[in-house]
């Protein structure tokens, strides 16, 4: 209680005085009620031991105890001065909405990456458009300036794409480093725009450094790509700018919320398609190629292939010797449809450009696919004849 800072003795003393006052305020009504002299004395009741001034005096000490008990000034529990300290809205036990502290938005794992500047950052974007930045790492960028216009330009594209795949070591080319991510260039509005091309990737360099310059993708040592991988997972928005200078409203913009988030969804969503295994499988089989690497590219089909009276091994020495040739090589995938697909079989159509020094072609083919174990591998491979050019 709030009285127990009244030392012991005081408190026996008040104590006792207050049980001989009511015994006096009692014999007093007594008296009163048989119209007795003060003076007189009921045997039958005590006789206080004290006189009617310390009666009063110990009186005046209890009635300040009692006043103290239950009006408290000043003083108090640290109970109640926790709560005066609080305004009232607070100490009440309804909890008002100011009183709750607010979630934090809803957010995703973005990249942005600027061109000028040769810099990646990996960061969290937040509903409510702010940037929380998690890493920065230096790029490597198409050796030639400027938007990415059609295949084999060496130009990095630009705008908001989205990781579709991911590739290891060993389904990779030497070129590209530990491991690569896939973008899906070209997006909309590049096709809207008449541009072409595609292996469009984030990968690693074969020379364990960081590489100064590619051939239109984002390059990173493989040291900082191991760095980066946790951080990067298909269906991930990865957003190339020509600078980061003054490309705020421009980030704002290409990751709205809303519209971010609905591409996202149709982005997973197609990469779990049928489609997308086909897609995957033609970029690897493509990159492999145009990259000249004959042991990963030779991986792709079966032993069983043949082609123009060669058999696998035939055909791979012959494919061999025309990589060594130094001539660069440019190759496009384009209208690829999947005519059909079963758990061992799979049949696929496309248009491939191809280019070597100054000998180009446009050819539509076809390709037949099995599974043996977990892989598919190639069986047959022909062109389509009238439309070749």
């Amino acid at each position: 209680m709030a009285y127990n800072f009244v030392p012991l003795p005081l408190r026996r003393i008040a104590k006792k005085a207050s049980a001989q006052y009511e015994t006096f305020k009692f014999a007093i009504e007594i008296k009163w009620a048989y119209r007795s002299d003060f003076s007189f004395d009921l045997p039958a009741l005590p006789r206080p031991s004290f006189s009617r001034n310390q009666i009063i005096g110990a009186s005046a000490i209890a009635l300040i105890i009692l006043i103290l008990a239950f009006f408290p000034f000043g003083s108090g529990s640290t109970e109640e001065k926790n709560l005066n300290s609080l305004s009232p809205s607070a100490a009440n036990t309804e909890m008002t909405p100011d009183s709750i502290k607010a979630p934090p938005p809803p957010s995703m794992k973005v990249v942005i990456a600027g061109k000028k500047e040769k810099k990646l950052m990996v960061g969290e974007w937040f509903a409510n458009s702010k940037f929380q930045q998690l890493a920065e790492f230096p790029i490597a960028i198409g050796e030639k300036e400027g938007r990415k216009e059609r295949q084999g330009d060496l130009k990095t594209p630009e705008g908001l794409y989205w990781i579709i795949d991911r590739m290891e070591d060993e389904d990779l080319p030497n070129l590209y480093g530990v491991r690569a991510f896939v973008l899906n260039y070209p997006n909309a509005q590049d096709r809207k725009e008449k541009r072409s091309g595609n292996g469009i990737w984030i990968h690693g360099d074969e020379t364990e450094n960081q590489p100064d310059k590619t051939r239109g993708c984002l390059g990173l040592s493989n040291a900082n790509l191991e760095i980066l991988t946790p951080y990067l997972y298909i269906g991930m928005p990865v957003l190339i700018l020509p600078s980061l200078e003054e490309a705020e409203n421009q980030i704002v913009n290409s990751l709205e919320w809303k519209q971010l988030t609905a591409s996202k969804k149709k982005i997973l969503s197609t990469t779990k398609s049928r489609d997308a295994f086909v897609k995957a499988f033609l970029e690897r089989w493509r990159a492999a190629w145009e990259a000249k690497d004959i042991e990963t590219y030779a991986l792709f089909y079966s032993k069983k292939f043949t082609q123009n009276g060669m058999n696998y091994e035939t055909w791979k020495e012959y494919k061999k010797s025309l990589f060594q040739k130094p001539e660069q090589l440019n190759i496009e995938i384009t209208d690829i449809t999947l005519s059909k697909l079963t758990n061992t079989f799979a049949m696929i159509t496309f248009t491939q450009s191809y280019s070597s020094g100054e000998y180009k072609s446009i050819e539509k083919k076809i390709m037949k696919l099995v599974k043996t174990g977990k892989e598919w591998r190639i069986t047959e491979e022909s062109i389509i004849p009238g439309r070749t050019s």
